[in-house]
């Protein structure tokens, strides 16, 4: 599971970082909410490299944050984007968001 949550955090990263202006729904809460995920999917996506050696209650808390992160940049997505590219993105989102609880799943103990 360790080699999936690596391959959604690159893949989360490509999908946030994606130009802004195709697709996109031109309002001003739209504007200031992509940006905002986009800084969001950074920070815990960049937390969760750097916990790759952790162990516990770190590594799930990292875990926890991204999964959070991700459900957000969904919503989003889904609410902000048009077309094929909200399509595909929010698609490969629902696979992270997958992924990503599958990882807690494997590696954390319910609290």
């Amino acid at each position: 599971m360790k080699l999936a949550c690596c391959a959604t955090l690159a893949a989360l990263t490509l999908i946030c970082c994606a130009s802004a202006h195709a697709g996109t729904v031109e309002s001003a809460a739209c504007k200031r909410d992509l940006t905002a995920v986009s800084a969001g999917m950074s920070e815990s996506s960049a937390r969760l490299k750097t916990l790759a050696k952790a162990r516990g209650d770190e590594r799930c808390e990292a875990y926890r944050e991204q999964f959070l992160a991700t459900v957000r940049a969904r919503a989003i997505f889904a609410n902000c984007k048009t077309g094929p590219d909200r399509d595909s993105e929010v698609d490969r989102l629902d696979g992270a968001i997958e992924d990503i609880n599958g990882a807690i799943a494997e590696s954390c103990t319910v609290q």
